[in-house]
């Protein structure tokens, strides 16, 4: 694993846990710390987690503001394909957004595409249904995948107020 990799799949971790984290701190291990260590390493360790919490917040924030933003005007996209020869295939996107003063606004791109650069699902459908033309809603495609890879690598999707 390529280490930005490493430091992003860290950092999504830390955001989106730290709510969990900051209460085990604050519930378990400060008055733990204070009662077996000391006071004063205690309120150093409070102080660390104050100064994190600023931070993190200031990040979480936004993030979780540009989420909700995205899942409410991005209204949806699918794919259309058609069988153009043995080897490719017309790809025909559709993409449905709302802009800021809320008006629906739609994007059509159409490209060749190969076939073994479809997704499976697509190509199974053609296989199956003996048919030149197959169609997939590529949003929920896109969230399937990206919530089964969240839970592979225990990653929390909806962020904790």
């Amino acid at each position: 694993m390529e280490p930005i990799t490493i430091v992003i799949l860290a950092t999504s971790l830390l955001m989106g846990f730290w709510p969990w984290i900051l209460d085990f701190f604050y519930t378990k291990i400060i008055p733990w710390c204070r009662q077996q260590v000391s006071s004063k390493v205690a309120d150093v360790l409070a102080e660390a987690f104050t100064f994190l919490d600023k931070g993190i917040t200031a990040i979480r924030i936004p993030l979780k503001t540009l989420w909700r933003s995205l899942k409410q005007n991005f209204l949806g996209s699918k794919m259309v394909v058609t069988k153009t020869s043995a080897t490719t295939v017309s790809g025909k996107i559709t993409t449905l957004v709302r802009d800021e003063n809320g008006k629906l606004m739609q994007s059509v791109i159409t490209e060749e595409l190969n076939w073994d650069d479809l997704p499976p699902e697509i190509r199974e459908e053609l296989i199956r249904q003996n048919s030149n033309t197959a169609q997939m809603d590529l949003k929920e495609s896109v969230e399937k995948q990206f919530h089964k890879k969240a839970r592979e690598q225990g990653v929390v999707l909806e962020m904790a107020n």
